[in-house]
């Protein structure tokens, strides 16, 4: 389940997560309107919804650990390919990906710098 609280404290307020079982890893887009987490099932999906619940929970790519970037578009995650980490860039609205060159052996947990 992912919930929200008010800065200002509060009651938790539920948020659902239905069709994107087992959330973990929220990241608030900096414009304060999406949340992107990672679902688990049998695989790990990358997700997005709308922090008003006007826009319910979407699966856009395999892969985990999202952050979104300065501009509330795109996000970086981390994806396997073969056995390694693998860092992309994936612009929400088209839900086109790019892989990132490796940095290292396999890279993952990625974060842009806030």
């Amino acid at each position: 389940m992912l919930a929200k609280v008010p800065s200002d404290g509060g009651s938790v307020v539920s948020m659902p997560t239905v069709g994107a079982p087992n959330p973990s890893e929220p990241d608030w887009s900096p414009d304060g309107k999406w949340i992107a987490f990672t679902s688990q099932t049998s695989e790990f999906d990358i997700c997005v919804m709308a922090v008003d619940g006007s826009v319910p929970p979407t699966v856009l790519v395999r892969g985990a650990d999202p952050s979104w970037a300065p501009n509330s578009r795109t996000l970086i995650y981390d994806r396997s390919v073969g056995y390694r980490g693998t860092l992309s860039v994936l612009d929400v609205m088209t839900n086109q990906h790019k892989d990132i060159g490796r940095v290292s052996g396999s890279d993952t947990e990625p974060a842009w710098a806030k």
